[in-house]
């Protein structure tokens, strides 16, 4: 789907490269959209699976490393769901926000904010840095350590530990 585009691609041309016919394709999905959101799906989840593994640890080093290497593993997959036109409905990185959302609330009571910081503006921090990460990790697709261990020390301004 990444050299043609979402609105070029045939129900044909997928079921071939995915060696299955097309009413195999049709048992699955209603439409290429439907394939999408259910790929798109399986992403969000999977990384809000990962992330919620962060809060387990005050030094998430070890975490955003490994996260770097899914990231980087999965850069193409990645890339096509993030530049999908808005009429597919298809908005991944607005559902991936939400979800590292749910997930940081889900978890934040395994560490404790330091008293000044409301939860709400760090609930909107956690998603936005755990967004700005996997895009930039996307575009620049290798281990930066030093922004690993900032985004660390960040952690550590905002939780006591």
């Amino acid at each position: 789907m990444g050299e043609k585009g979402i609105n070029a691609i045939t129900i044909t041309e997928l079921s071939h490269r995915a060696n299955v016919s097309r009413s195999d394709f049709y048992n699955h999905y209603s439409d290429k959209y439907d394939l999408l959101q259910k790929q798109a799906t399986t992403y969000i989840n999977e990384i809000k699976t990962k992330y919620r593994r962060r809060f387990d640890n005050t030094d998430i080093t070890q975490f955003l490393s490994e996260l770097t290497d899914y990231i980087i593993d999965e850069r193409d997959h990645l890339n096509i769901l993030i530049a999908l036109p808005k009429e597919t409905g298809i908005q991944f990185i607005s559902q991936c926000e939400g979800l590292l959302r749910e997930a940081y609330i889900e978890n934040i009571h395994k560490q404790t904010l330091k008293n000044h910081v409301p939860i709400e503006y760090t609930t909107k921090l956690f998603a936005s840095i755990a967004v700005t990460y996997i895009l930039h990790t996307i575009e620049q697709p290798y281990k930066n350590e030093k922004l690993i261990n900032s985004i660390n020390e960040i952690q550590g301004l905002l939780l006591d530990y």
